[in-house]
């Protein structure tokens, strides 16, 4: 019935040369073009849901001034009067379009001459057209009742090209019609009405399952497609009624949930379209109302149909949204030559975005719709681990799919899970070197629930982990795994931060040494709060560190007085004298503690930066790099403490002759520190 393969090269030629004149010179900036012009190209209606512009309107609304045109054609004979032809248009097409619009499109038709084809029909016609009109109609003096159209230039996109010309020739805004389609002892008025919606950039409306000539030609309900069989005038969906510009804006509803919603075929006051969002932008399911009445009578049962609107790009294989012609349109389900898509009372259907429609009943012309979620999420995974430590595994998944939002219940099989919105999660508290089952259920607001199978996955080793502590701040970073941390607030500015196990427990928690006062406070939970224990050792400018000196499993403070190069420990958090004291090193040098044999017994150690090597007390002599701030620690959990360096927010370590790790962490200005603490 339409080639609309001409009407959408016109199209195309227009936006190349738009894309030629306006984003090329624009260079580097094309790509935050086109991400803009996506963005805009749904604005210029109120809902924000059509994708295209203004001029998609441009002739819908108000009058439409056609000139009906006869084209002498070499193959042709029929004696054909475009006066008479007008009047036949007045009286036939202009009514039905009155009433699909309800008044707001009113199109004339007036006579306007004859032209001899020649080269073409539209080119002797655009030769000799001198009064302006909106569009032409040619009818050629053949015996077909078949036709085509061309929707003409226009702008697709608001503000960012010329406005369009409105009228013909310079729009190139046309409808070929053979004759018999406007005369004749049946024409056939439906291939009239259906090239005419066309130029109001209406498209066809087709399952997509079919092929050959008649491919997009499958939709008995409408006269954008197959209309009964081809013969039969109809109504079009009122998709293309709110397109057009037909229905207000208060006579559709978005779907924002389940719900119900009561429709109004054509004519009525109430809401007569109902649009439900498939999850992406420009993708939406249309629900309306048709009626076996005035130009609907030919269809065979009233009833709510079903179709998608797809305006997504890979819907027409473009770089931007579908627009005018392009846009597609299909009956749901996707059934051709079929009317599985028009629902009765107590019919249901689930639609491409998962909701259930439900034909709830009908009141008189009325019909109530039930929106409900029914089906699960669609989630597939995978669930992977992202992150694997001793006492933590860091998770994540692909987002599941559903018209509700979403949330997910991931955990140890067998123990409560956590529950987040989110599309990743850190379960803490595991054990060391443990393998553990991890589930995964995405669950929707209506408790639809899909599980996957669950994952293995074994805990690392014991090992130290790394804390940040902001000395300007109070702030401590706790590392959870790659880009995962957790923080809380302990001490004031200056303090200088502690890390260790002071009651034994096995697990090492925040402390602080205040050195201009000497008071040390420690806490036996890496949680907000007061310290668990305070006392007085030492005195102004003493450096602290702590370590297990005795080998009971408790860590216990100690200090390094840089004037007499002597250090104090203590066995007991508490106040009193120093239990061992001893002088070591060089005025200059650096105090550290550290179990370097992995005998369970922490000793003290000093860096001497002129010659970047650290001295333990039992003679031993580790060359380290002295670049950054050195961090004491066993990451690789041998047992045994080893030497990282910070700056910068990078972490340099290396684990006995394997390659240097880098880890970003922290903050320039933050001091590390390494243990043991999940």
């Amino acid at each position: 019935m339409a080639n609309t393969t001409r009407g959408r090269v016109w199209r195309e030629l227009f936006l190349v040369a738009f894309v030629a004149t306006f984003l090329v010179p624009w260079g580097a900036a094309t790509a935050n073009m086109s991400a803009q012009l996506e963005n805009d190209v749904y604005g210029w209606e109120p809902l924000g849901v059509i994708a295209g512009s203004s001029e998609l309107r441009l002739h819908s609304l108000g009058t439409d001034v056609w000139e009906v045109w006869v084209c002498d054609t070499p193959a042709g004979d029929l004696m054909l009067d475009p006066v008479q032809i007008a009047q036949v248009l007045t009286s036939e097409i202009k009514p039905f379009y009155e009433w699909l619009s309800e008044g707001r499109y009113q199109p004339e038709f007036r006579g306007g001459g004859t032209a001899v084809e020649g080269s073409g029909c539209a080119d002797a016609v655009a030769e000799r057209v001198t009064s302006e009109p909106n569009g032409v109609i040619i009818v050629t003096d053949t015996a077909s009742n078949g036709g085509s159209a061309q929707s003409g230039i226009w702008c697709p996109y608001e503000g960012l090209c010329p406005a369009s010309p409105a009228t013909y020739p310079e729009n190139y805004r046309s409808v070929t019609l053979g004759a018999h389609a406007v005369i004749g002892p049946n024409p056939r008025f439906v291939t009239v009405v259906h090239e005419l919606g066309h130029t109001l950039h209406f498209g066809h409306i087709f399952s997509g399952q079919t092929t050959g000539t008649w491919s997009e030609y499958d939709d008995p309900t409408d006269v954008m497609s197959k209309a009964g069989d081809r013969t039969k005038l109809m109504g079009t969906a009122a998709l293309h009624r709110y397109i057009a510009g037909w229905l207000d804006p208060d006579e559709v509803v978005i779907a924002d949930g389940a719900g119900s919603y009561t429709l109004e075929a054509i004519g009525g006051n109430g809401d007569q379209l109902l649009l439900v969002p498939n999850g992406e932008q420009g993708w939406l399911t249309a629900v309306d109302v048709r009626i076996r009445s005035d130009y609907d009578t030919a269809l065979p049962m009233d009833g709510v149909t079903v179709h998608t609107l797809d305006q997504r790009a890979e819907a027409c294989g473009s770089a931007l949204p579908c627009f005018g012609l392009s846009r597609r349109v299909a009956q749901w389900p996707p059934e051709p030559d079929s009317y599985d898509h028009v629902l009765a009372a107590g019919d249901d259907v689930v639609l491409p975005g998962g909701w259930t429609l439900t034909v709830r009943e009908r009141v008189g012309d009325l019909f109530v719709v039930d929106l409900s979620d029914t089906s699960a999420p669609v989630f597939v995974g995978p669930l992977v681990a992202t992150g694997i430590e001793a006492s933590s595994v860091a998770l994540a998944w692909p987002a599941a799919v559903d018209p509700e939002p979403v949330g997910y219940e991931v955990g140890v099989v067998s123990e409560p899970p956590l529950v987040t919105s989110e599309t990743s999660a850190v379960l803490t508290g595991l054990a060391p070197d443990t393998t553990y089952d991890i589930r995964i259920a995405a669950v929707d607001a209506s408790g639809n629930r899909v599980a996957l199978d669950p994952i293995q996955v074994r805990t690392l080793t014991a090992r130290d982990n790394w804390v940040a502590h902001g000395a300007g701040t109070g702030r401590w970073s706790f590392r959870l795994g790659a880009g995962v941390e957790t923080t809380i607030y302990y001490g004031v500015p200056g303090d200088i931060a502690l890390f260790c196990d002071w009651d034994g427990d096995g697990t090492d928690t925040v402390g602080l040494y205040r050195s201009g006062e000497g008071f040390v406070y420690l806490r036996n939970s890496n949680t907000l709060g007061f310290a668990d224990l305070d006392f007085f050792f030492g005195i102004p400018t003493d450096v602290p560190v702590c370590g297990d000196w005795d080998g009971d499993g408790v860590d216990t403070i100690g200090v390094y007085r840089p004037s007499e190069r002597r250090f104090f420990l203590r066995n007991s958090n508490s106040l009193g004298f120093a239990d061992i004291d001893f002088a070591f090193g060089l005025f200059g040098d650096q105090p550290l503690a550290g179990d370097w044999d992995g005998d369970g017994v922490d000793t003290v150690a000093l860096y001497r930066a002129a010659n970047s090597a650290i001295y333990g007390v039992a003679g031993e002599v580790w060359p380290v790099d002295g670049s950054g701030q050195l961090v004491v620690g066993d990451p690789d959990g041998d047992g045994r403490d080893g030497f990282a360096s910070f700056s910068d927010g990078v972490i340099r370590w290396r684990s006995g002759d394997a390659a240097q790790q880098l880890i970003r962490f922290g903050t320039a200005g933050s001091v590390v520190l390494a243990g043991w603490w999940s």
